[in-house]
């Protein structure tokens, strides 16, 4: 049955509401131009990722509104000079906000025709900002641990099951002489191994090494391009890149001086005592009972023990592995190193106090004039090394987590969810071991918001959570931070602070203010329950952070209620109104009545 023109036109009118409620609601910035490039239409999403208001676009030329910036202006003009006859899809544009901040952006644009006559342009733009940083932190990620290969002190080379290489590092072309080029795609062993028997070892130890998919070191001798032979440790390992590539990993350490050394100590026993006691790195020797039978001046200086303490003859499990995890680690490498094999690797060993130390242990024997074969053990101090990884490994962690909160605030949601479970995170990174969120509400009412326990923590008689907070919030609304290393030390006016801390069992606590624009809105509470003032370590600013993020939430809160108010207030007195009230189209069609 065909349909009649007035069903025709209200179906055609649906459609073109729900097209409008489309656009209106879509994701993505659009806007269509008339054909001198001024703006008639532009949804919510454009406005927002542009900084402007609807009207203040309206009639605007699209290049005062999204290129108000030299540097691309003249790139977005060429755009808006061609779009009428050419569709463009740029992948990655820049374009300005209102504000003047810069904004990656993708851009979908082409005419808009009517009748087969072009009578303006659209626009489609993406805001890509999350995908470019994204792209950022890979590439400074790969450039890292590029430029970790490239400046490492020791020769690296990567090659394939055939032995052709892939890769080099500056160090092996400065230990060997070979140049990049003479080692890609080239079978290295026999680059580096020409002498027949070392050529059958190095094909051996390829072999042994992909049958058993285990890493071993081995200490022998490769030859330079210049045909002269070098003594070196090789650590080598094979790993799988993916799927469909595997590489052997394999690492030379240059042993020429470390030889030389040793004939050197054998040749000159004056010389050997001097670099004994001068030499930077701890050094012991020991025999195969485990006895110290001599230490240089920075093994005191490191281990923290001096000439008093008699520490020759005694046991040196006893002096350098006071910890029983580390005592029976260092066991077994002392039975690994007696049964023949040459100890190099990184150890946690502990000082005369007690306190940790991270080393490289390097473990070699040494034949002394009469014959016998000591332990010749050296210990490097790498701390520094170890600090700045656990550092670097922390500051990844809390950009993450920064970053994971700044999403979870921003995305649609009710604050109190989103509250709780942002502060579960910020909690456990900082070492709380209870957390909680709490706000203002008629000026001076505390009520709780979130709050977080750890799951470790044993369950005990838990507080009730509204508490006044009377000493507290006077007191968060004129600092920054209110630090309280010792609960048992609160002054007597916090007596409700000090029962509700003591409830819990806390040692400590910190709280922060939670300010929107000027107002102090509420604080977040953490407390500790295991030690005392954790709080002022490098993961202290993320407490604040927090806190700033939530203020930022309740802004943006605060500012949507301020928006939708007028029109809540005048639905109310529509609803309400009793009068008959209605709202028609042109075509008399009701499209609203009130009760």
């Amino acid at each position: 049955m065909p349909l009649s023109d007035d069903s025709l036109r209200t179906d055609l009118e649906i459609v073109g509401d729900h097209l409008h409620l489309l656009v209106e609601s879509s994701p993505e910035g659009m806007v269509i131009c008339d054909d001198c490039n001024r703006i008639i239409f532009a949804n919510p999403q454009f406005c927002s990722m542009f900084g402007w208001g609807r009207d203040e676009v309206t009639g605007k030329d699209i290049d005062e509104v999204v290129a108000g910036a030299e540097e691309v202006a003249a790139e977005a003009s060429l755009v808006s000079s061609t779009v009428f006859s050419t569709p463009h899809m740029i992948p990655d544009a820049v374009r300005v906000r209102k504000d003047g901040k810069m904004i990656n952006v993708s851009i979908l644009a082409g005419p808009v025709l009517a009748d087969g006559r072009t009578v303006g342009a659209y626009g489609i733009y993406r805001d890509i900002s999350f995908k470019k940083k994204a792209e950022d932190d890979i590439r400074r990620e790969k450039a890292f641990f590029e430029n970790l290969f490239e400046k490492a002190p020791e020769a690296i080379l990567l090659c394939g099951r055939e032995a052709r290489g892939i890769k080099v590092n500056r160090a092996f072309t400065e230990l060997f002489g070979y140049t990049r080029e003479d080692i890609e795609g080239e079978d290295v062993n026999l680059l580096l191994a020409r002498d027949p028997e070392l050529l059958r070892e190095a094909r051996g130890l390829d072999a042994l090494s992909w049958s058993t998919w285990k890493p071993f070191s081995l200490d022998t001798w490769r030859t330079r391009k210049d045909g002269t032979r070098i003594p070196v440790g090789i650590l080598q390992f094979p790993f799988k890149v993916d799927d469909e590539n595997e590489v052997e990993y394999t690492i030379y350490r240059d042993r020429t001086s470390e030889l030389r050394a040793r004939a050197a100590l054998r040749r000159e026993k004056a010389f050997f005592e001097n670099l004994f006691e001068a030499c930077p790195d701890a050094i012991i020797l020991s025999n195969r009972e485990g006895q110290v039978l001599r230490a240089n001046r920075a093994f005191y200086e490191l281990f923290g023990y001096s000439k008093e303490d008699r520490i020759i003859g005694s046991d040196i499990f006893g002096i350098v592995a006071r910890d029983p995890r580390n005592e029976k680690e260092a066991r077994e490498l002392e039975e690994r190193f007696w049964s023949g094999e040459e100890i190099d690797r990184e150890v946690v060993r502990q000082r005369k106090d007690g306190s940790d130390l991270h080393l490289h242990l390097t473990q070699v024997p040494f034949r002394l004039e009469e014959g016998s074969v000591v332990g010749y053990i050296i210990y490097r101090d790498i701390e520094h090394r170890k600090k700045a990884e656990r550092e670097t490994v922390r500051h990844l962690a809390f950009e993450r987590l920064i970053s994971s909160i700044s999403s979870l605030f921003l995305s649609p949601g009710d604050i109190a969810e989103q509250a709780r479970e942002a502060v579960s995170e910020i909690a456990a990174h900082i070492g709380a071991t209870h957390a909680f969120v709490y706000v203002f509400t008629d000026g001076e009412s505390v009520t709780p918001l979130a709050r977080w326990t750890d799951p470790e923590i044993e369950p005990g008689n838990t507080p009730h959570i509204n508490q006044p907070w009377t000493w507290l919030a006077k007191r968060i609304r004129k600092e920054p931070v209110v630090y309280v290393p010792d609960t048992s030390a609160l002054p007597p006016e916090a007596s409700e602070e000090c029962f509700f801390a003591l409830s819990l069992g806390w040692k400590s606590f910190v709280a922060y203010p939670i300010f929107a624009g000027e107002c102090c809105r509420g604080f977040a509470l953490f407390g500790n329950s295991l030690r005392q003032d954790p709080w002022r370590g490098p993961d202290a600013p993320s407490g604040k952070i927090f806190c700033n993020i939530i203020g930022q939430a309740f802004l943006r809160h605060d500012l949507e209620e301020a928006r939708r108010e007028p029109e809540r207030f005048l639905n109310d007195i529509l609803q309400f109104q009793t009068d008959f009230v209605v709202r028609i189209k042109p075509d008399f069609s009701v499209i609203f009545a009130n009760r």
